[in-house]
C-alpha cells in the first residue's frame, strides 16, 4: 500500500494475521524514508533514525460493520543494519478502550492499513483472492460498504 511518498507504504503478510476473540492481530512494517521518516522522527525527537530504517508495528483491529477500530500493541524501530533503536509495548486492552472512547474511527478506505487487514481476512473467509484496493460499487462509507470488510469466519490458529 503506497501513497507515493512512503507515508502509507506499509507491508503486511496477510498469512500471518491471527485472531483473538473479535480482534485481528496484524504485524505491519515500512521502510522509513522521505515523509514517513520525517513523521516518525517528529514522534521521537530524541532518537536519531537513519533513512532506510524499518518501523514495525503490532496492532490489533476490530472489523466493525461501520468502521475498523485499530489499536497499538507494540512498536519497534530498527536501523538499516537491523539494530534495535526503539521498542515500546502497550497494554492492548487499554489502547483498544482508548480508541473506542475517542471514536477516531475514519471508516474503511484503501489507504488505511487496518482496512487492508479486515479486507484480507474477509476475502479469506469467502475463499476469494485478496485484490487491493477493493473495487466495490456504491458509496465508500457506512454499513453497506463496511460489511464487505467484516470477516464471516474465525481464523484457525497457525
Amino acid at each position: 500500500m503506497d501513497s507515493g511518498d512512503g507515508v502509507l507504504n506499509f507491508q503486511v503478510d496477510v498469512g500471518t494475521i491471527t485472531q483473538q476473540n473479535d480482534e485481528l492481530r496484524v504485524r505491519y512494517r515500512r521502510r522509513l524514508v522521505g515523509r514517513a521518516l520525517e513523521i516518525v522522527q517528529r514522534q521521537h525527537p530524541k532518537l536519531v533514525i537513519p533513512s532506510g530504517s524499518m518501523e514495525w508495528a503490532d496492532d490489533g483491529v476490530v472489523c466493525g460493520e461501520d468502521v475498523p477500530i485499530p489499536f497499538a500493541i507494540k512498536e519497534r524501530i530498527t536501523s538499516p543494519e537491523g539494530r534495535l533503536l526503539f521498542s515500546d509495548t502497550l497494554d492492548p486492552a487499554k489502547t483498544r478502550r482508548f480508541q473506542e472512547r475517542m471514536k477516531l474511527q475514519l471508516g474503511y478506505a484503501s489507504d488505511y492499513a487496518d482496512s487492508l487487514a479486515c479486507w484480507a481476512v474477509a476475502r479469506k473467509c469467502e475463499d476469494k483472492d485478496v485484490v487491493w484496493p477493493p473495487s466495490l460499487s456504491g458509496p465508500r462509507r457506512g454499513p453497506e460498504y463496511g460489511r464487505h470488510f467484516v470477516p464471516s469466519c474465525k481464523l484457525t490458529p497457525p
